[in-house]
């Protein structure tokens, strides 16, 4: 019998997608049943479930209710039980505590692997108590980079040798991604690629373009701003403000397939935000073959390396980034250095085979812990 896996993520759009999606790709040929679990209080996105399907992979949407959420967690603990599953992937620590607890009254020997995924300084307080959680009783924890995890721990006034704790970094398919060779000079077209949401720094993305369009005289540039959220409707608003109607394209939410041919579509990638852990939506970049400009932030001065792949600016800097943005603009031939050399980079250390064997072989320890466990009872 083969041994079950059990995904739980997001509902909407994040990064989240992107691992799942890669380790669900292996389903078949893996050794393991997979099952996912949607959650969120955003609607189950229609890619999600149709990939899901096309895969073979059985899945379930529940929708959160409610700031508590008591009677959404009751459907997750059920569902939970239904697939008895041996491991329980957790994307996020906001199901930590409900899936966490629900083991423990039900007696259960669920398997649980939390995968961390919000940078610390950026987390909310219901955040932090699921991470702390997480670190002292989930089974495995995996961070996306050593630092990371050794911020984590030392906030939490662990030890660094803890056996639970994992780095395993994101991963691109990079079959997906086709690098552009024959965009006109001209215009100028860039993008970024993210939820629309208040962590996420669109306000200074839009200062440069209107900079760049405005004062530096670069009036055919187009960005495109990729992505649905909260903010979308007050970053619409600011863009007709500064007169960047024309110059602004907001695309809302794109399939996958979308977004990689886009990509393949434009000269430059922009990422301006207040933090990550490991920004997916730049490594697709990078597979594209395109140069990152990006913020000098937690989570991705640690991705980008300045001047080799990629350039990194001052957070909020709307001068410094249009800076960057001209100097690429100016040079075809540094767009053509640091993308090359973030497609190697992407293809020797980001890999969807490299990050899928590193999960198969997590997956199959702790299931193996778990039947091992049920067969002394």
């Amino acid at each position: 019998m083969k041994k079950r896996i059990l995904h739980c993520a997001y509902s909407g759009m994040g990064g989240h997608a992107a691992v799942l999606f890669t380790l669900l790709r292996q389903a078949g040929s893996d050794g393991f049943d997979h099952f996912v679990l949607f959650f969120g209080v955003e609607e189950l996105r229609e890619e999600f479930a149709q990939m899901c399907t096309r895969l073979g992979v059985p899945f379930e949407f529940v929708r959160k209710r409610g700031r508590v959420a008591v009677r959404s967690h009751g459907q997750v603990l059920r569902y939970i039980k239904r697939v008895d599953p041996d491991v329980i992937m957790i994307n996020g620590t906001a199901l930590v505590i409900p899936i966490l607890g629900g083991r423990q009254l039900s007696r259960r020997t669920w398997r649980v692997m939390v995968r961390e995924t919000q940078a610390n300084h950026l987390k909310t307080r219901v955040e932090q108590l699921g991470s702390w959680v997480a670190a002292r009783f989930a089974d495995a924890v995996v961070y996306l980079t050593e630092e990371y995890r050794a911020e984590v721990q030392g906030r939490m006034g662990m030890r660094s040798g803890s056996n639970r704790a994992h780095v395993i970094a994101n991963g691109v398919s990079t079959e997906d991604y086709e690098t552009a060779t024959d965009l006109a000079p001209h215009p100028i077209r860039i993008a970024m690629v993210s939820r629309l949401v208040p962590i996420k720094d669109h306000i200074t993305l839009i200062e440069a373009v209107r900079i760049l369009v405005a004062e530096r005289n670069h009036a055919e540039l187009k960005l495109y701003i990729v992505g649905d959220g909260p903010t979308a409707s007050d970053l619409r608003a600011h863009a007709q403000r500064a007169g960047m109607g024309d110059a602004i394209v907001f695309t809302g939410l794109l399939r996958s397939y979308e977004v990689a041919s886009l990509l393949k579509t434009v000269h430059i990638y922009v990422h301006c935000t207040f933090g990550e852990t490991m920004s997916n939506s730049i490594l697709q970049a990078m597979a594209a073959g395109l140069p990152v400009v990006a913020s000098d932030v937690k989570g991705v001065a640690n991705l980008i390396r300045h001047g080799t792949d990629g350039l990194l600016v001052p957070v909020t800097d709307a001068v410094a980034l249009a800076d960057a943005v001209e100097g690429l603009i100016k040079s075809p031939e540094s767009r053509r250095f640091l993308g090359s050399n973030a497609r190697q980079r992407i293809e020797s250390e980001f890999s969807r085979q490299r990050v899928a064997a590193r999960y198969g072989a997590l997956f199959e320890k702790l299931a193996a812990g778990r039947r091992a466990g049920a067969g002394r009872r």
